[in-house]
């Protein structure tokens, strides 16, 4: 067996990396349920290769830890500098919080962690075409990768995707068409099967996936670790969408652990909105699965899922974490106040930094843990959202006089 494989989430089959399984285990995959896989590594070599591993020294690109990627031919690194973001410290309604700023990725969100490893695994493979849906986000990271590799790629849009992110997935080249949610993952399955496109889908609940695109989200973990030093944190708080964002941060944090880079685990913390929030749901039951729900509309597109993967669930549960829901208005509060320390973040991404205040407020936490809390994307990606945050401004003459009327001097 070689140093990386393929290792179904079921039944601990092994397979080829280069195989990569899109419609999951072949050996547990039904007709109702298809069982991903997931890139293992063999840790013990990685560990006596240390010595040559620059983690900290290196440059700011996640691709300094490819050791623990898939890629094998680093000759076929599709990366526009991702990773290296931030952890700042801000008081946030006088709780100290460490936010770890995904909007500075080249797409201005965590997406382009997955997509940077997806789409150079899509071409170590020799795939020249990538197909993608999404919400928004995700579209825009694949349409920048796909194109930064001279591929082509094909984002299929669900219908309430703002027209401004549709424009720019299109002016980064990517081929776009909105279609009706009810479908639209069998379409991508055909597109797979049948018409040999590589998939950028990440969701384990997905008829269709890819197992390589969450190591990208694993370097979020290592740089947390490593940026805290020290002093580890005591809770990481994220938003839970399909799942995969908080999962591969639980990865990271669990193979540093291993490698004896960091001596213990945080708790992981996925937060949600309520009304669409099936990890909460699950996690206050007590339980290992969750449910399909029918989620209620919420301007929080980003996360608004029916149903996401039972792996970050798993997560929770391992880490000592917590699930918590917050209210839309909720998270619109975190907006505004977090945008009063200088980093402006999309509604979704906000629901990290509404948990982690909940969590504090509702005594969930110790009042000295240390939390840290996972930003995904930028406010200023979604200004449909802005503009109901605030009212127009006045228009005026050029006159002292009637700006007085208007502003405090």
């Amino acid at each position: 067996m070689t140093d990386v494989w393929l290792e179904c989430t079921n039944c601990s089959a092994t397979f080829d990396l280069r195989e990569p399984k899109f419609f999951g285990c072949p050996k547990c995959s039904t007709n109702n349920k298809r069982w991903p896989v997931e890139v293992m590594y063999d840790y013990e070599a990685i560990a006596r290769r240390m010595g040559r591993i620059p983690y900290i020294e290196a440059r700011a690109s996640l691709w300094r830890f490819s050791d623990l990627l898939p890629v094998r031919d680093l000759k076929n690194v599709v990366t526009l500098d991702e990773g290296g973001t931030p952890l700042t410290r801000i008081d946030v309604s006088k709780v100290p919080l460490y936010v770890k700023n995904e909007t500075l990725n080249p797409t201005w969100s965590f997406k382009d962690r997955f997509n940077t490893v997806n789409i150079s695994m899509a071409r170590d493979l020799g795939y020249n075409k990538v197909v993608s849906l999404t919400s928004g986000n995700a579209g825009a990271a694949v349409a920048a990768y796909t194109s930064a590799a001279g591929m082509r790629s094909l984002v299929i849009c669900e219908n309430e995707v703002p027209p401004h992110l549709v424009h720019a997935i299109q002016v980064y080249g990517g081929d776009v068409v909105k279609v009706e949610k009810l479908g639209a993952q069998e379409l991508v399955v055909q597109l797979v099967r049948e018409y040999g496109w590589f998939p950028s889908i990440q969701s384990p609940v997905s008829d269709v996936g890819v197992p390589y695109g969450v190591e990208g989200y694993k370097t979020i973990g290592y740089e947390i670790a490593l940026q805290c030093k020290d002093h580890q944190p005591d809770y990481i708080f994220g938003p839970i969408g399909s799942g995969d964002g908080l999962y591969g941060m639980y990865k990271g944090f669990k193979e540093f652990v291993r490698l004896g880079i960091v001596n213990k685990l945080p708790g992981f913390c996925g937060c949600q909105i309520c009304g669409a929030d099936p990890v909460v749901q699950a996690y206050i039951k007590g339980e290992l699965e969750q449910r399909m729900i029918k989620p209620f509309p919420t301007k929080a597109i980003s996360i608004a899922a029916s149903i996401s993967g039972d792996h970050c669930l798993a997560a929770i549960y391992d880490s000592g974490g917590l699930a918590i829901d917050v209210t839309e208005e909720e998270a619109f509060d975190a907006v505004r106040e977090v945008a009063r320390k200088g980093i402006l973040l999309e509604l979704s991404s906000a629901t990290s930094i509404a948990g982690a205040l909940k969590a504090v407020n509702k005594d969930l936490l110790a009042p000295e843990s240390k939390i840290v809390c996972l930003v995904t994307s930028a406010g200023i990606k979604w200004p449909e959202i802005l503009s109901t945050m605030v009212p127009d401004p006045p228009f005026i003459s050029s006159d002292i006089g009637k700006l007085k009327s208007v502003v405090s001097l």
